[in-house]
Formats: C-alpha cells, sequence, structure tokens
C-alpha cells in the first residue's frame, strides 16, 4: 500500500495539506509564572541548573533581574553545599526563567563548603555518577 493509496494526498490539487493552526492569543508569561518577590538583585535563591544533562537545583545568587519573568543568576554550591567547580554547571552564570526559581534563601544547615575544607559526609542516599565519585574521594 502506497501513501497515495491510503488517501495521503487527498488535497485539492493531489497534494498534501492540511489546516493552518488557530491563530489565538498566547497569555502572558508573567500569568503563567509570575516572578516571586524573593527575585531580586543579590539575594541567594534555590534555582536550577544543568549538571551532567540533569536539571538540579543548586544555591545561587541573583545577579539581575530582567524583564519578560527571566532572572540573571551565579551558581555559588550544589545542594549539599559543595562549591568545587566539579559539582557546579560548567557555566556558572544562567538566565533563568521565574519557574526554576525554587526557593529563597537556602537553609542554613547547607552552607556552602569553603575551598580546601572538606565537605560534610554525604547521605547514605546519595546515588549516581557524582555521589560514587564523591563517596570515593573522601575515602582516600
Amino acid at each position: 500500500m502506497t501513501l497515495e493509496d491510503a488517501g495521503a494526498f487527498d488535497g485539492p490539487d493531489g497534494t498534501f495539506a492540511t489546516a493552518p493552526a488557530a491563530a489565538g492569543k498566547k497569555p502572558r508569561l508573567s500569568l503563567i509564572h509570575p516572578l516571586p518577590a524573593y527575585a531580586v538583585q543579590g539575594a541567594k535563591v534555590v534555582a536550577m541548573g544543568s549538571l551532567g544533562g540533569a536539571q538540579v537545583p543548586f544555591h545561587a545568587e541573583v545577579i539581575k533581574v530582567l524583564p519578560g519573568q527571566r532572572v540573571h543568576v551565579r551558581y555559588l554550591s550544589d545542594s549539599a553545599g559543595n562549591t568545587a567547580r566539579i559539582c557546579l554547571p560548567m557555566i556558572p552564570t544562567a538566565y533563568v526563567g521565574a519557574d526554576e526559581l525554587l526557593s529563597g534563601t537556602p537553609p542554613a544547615d547547607s552552607a556552602p563548603v569553603e575551598a580546601g575544607e572538606s565537605p560534610p559526609a554525604a547521605p547514605a542516599t546519595s546515588t549516581g555518577l557524582l555521589g560514587r565519585a564523591l563517596a570515593l574521594f573522601r575515602q582516600n
């Protein structure tokens, strides 16, 4: 059976034709994801970032609030408080949307670890390649 036999070319001149998409107004981005009140310049937030192809929460600092529900952030540490460059996204700053900001000030119990200090012990539920690599690093 060919496409012609299946009725794929049923337009007026024998060519494939589809109806145009309905042109309607798109809702404003601010109505879908309003910018949180804690997203001000200099605020510490938890923002989503990419690490190894996965979206992961990171502690970040708001550099600038941009029009259109966008925020420019600088990643400071991962959710465990590690500030090592390997634990952060490859690009240290990013433009994130209002939907990628999770909360305001990060919890006080997960303060960033200064360079040269050993990070706190990882929880027993740490999984994934990064978790295993950190566990092996801490053993040595």
